[in-house]
């Protein structure tokens, strides 16, 4: 009988992928949405909309601002499926992606919510040092409203993010070693959004995500994943829900540490492939030229997170 796996392509080696490119991405989406901000900011000045409080109290303008980041993500990567002469299929997926790696995309995301607390803990710490955590305002819930917030918040960026980063940059880390691409797509995810008070869970979130997209030669899982992620924190900015009493809060971590423990225990040590990427000199040429093309997307983030934490 022919192994169903024998056709199975290798993700990261996928023939779209390119440390070069993959950096320039990540740098681009960084600069082009710093420029689309600045833009924004500049048309508002002139017409008189200088008021930030009065701006936040504008569902048009928090509309605005959630999709800035989408656009500039949408753009970069038809920018990159042109350069790489490739249809959007092969870029999200290299593979038919088992139904199991949906139900697993669910189980991880329930278990990721109990790393909520770990973010708590690190914006006490943050505290210590000056910080002040930005209260979120998201656009009326009210009625349609909630479907207008899902897709803005929720669904659009769970998709073009996905794109980016486990479609295009992950593939793009083929130089580095499983763990290593997964590690440095976590920590680029996290790092690209700029908010040191959601540093350390948005970082836990693109590693979660990167492993998923790995072990299942699709991002459509991870994009589930992540727009289950999103669509939670809407409902409970929506109903209010700030903190739970005791005995729910030890009912719901509790299940979502087994959630957590199931999926990541299944993906890291029972669903276990080959090794990806490329080793010896084509490997480190591949690395390097991540990381040069990546450097000003990299650096931009970080100066504006440092400037995010004491501003």
């Amino acid at each position: 009988m022919k192994n169903k796996n024998a056709n199975k392509r290798d993700f990261l080696a996928a023939p779209v992928a390119g440390g070069k490119g993959a950096g320039l991405a990540y740098s681009g989406a960084v600069v082009l949405f710093i420029a689309l901000q600045l833009i924004v900011s500049v048309v508002l000045a002139a017409n008189g909309w200088t008021d930030s409080a009065a701006l936040a109290k504008k569902d048009w303008y928090l509309y605005l601002s959630f999709l800035v980041s989408p656009v500039a993500f949408g753009l970069v990567a038809l920018w990159y499926l042109k350069k790489k002469k490739t249809r959007l299929p092969s870029l999200l997926r290299s593979q038919n992606c088992s139904w199991k790696y949906y139900l697993i995309a669910i189980l991880l995301q329930i278990g990721l919510f109990s790393l909520s607390q770990c973010n708590t803990w690190f914006i006490e710490l943050l505290k210590k040092a000056g910080y002040q955590a930005p209260d979120v305002v998201l656009p009326s819930t009210e009625g349609f409203g909630l479907l207008g917030v899902l897709v803005a918040v929720a669904f659009l960026p769970a998709v073009t993010e996905e794109i980016l980063f486990r479609g295009v940059l992950l593939k793009g880390l083929k130089g580095f070693s499983t763990a290593g691409a997964v590690l440095l797509c976590g920590g680029l995810f996290s790092l690209y959004h700029m908010n040191p008070a959601q540093t350390v869970y948005q970082f836990c979130c693109g590693v979660a995500f990167a492993l998923l997209a790995l072990r299942a030669g699709s991002v459509l899982p991870t994009m589930l994943a992540h727009f289950l992620n999103n669509t939670l924190i809407v409902l409970l900015y929506k109903f209010g829900v700030n903190e739970f009493s005791t005995p729910v809060l030890i009912t719901v971590l509790a299940v979502s540490v087994s959630c957590l423990i199931l999926s990541l225990g299944y993906l890291i040590f029972f669903d276990r492939k080959k090794k990806s990427g490329i080793d010896g000199e084509e490997g480190a040429f591949e690395r390097k030229s991540f990381l040069l093309f990546a450097a000003v997307g990299i650096v931009a983030c970080t100066l504006l997170w440092v400037a995010a934490l004491w501003g």
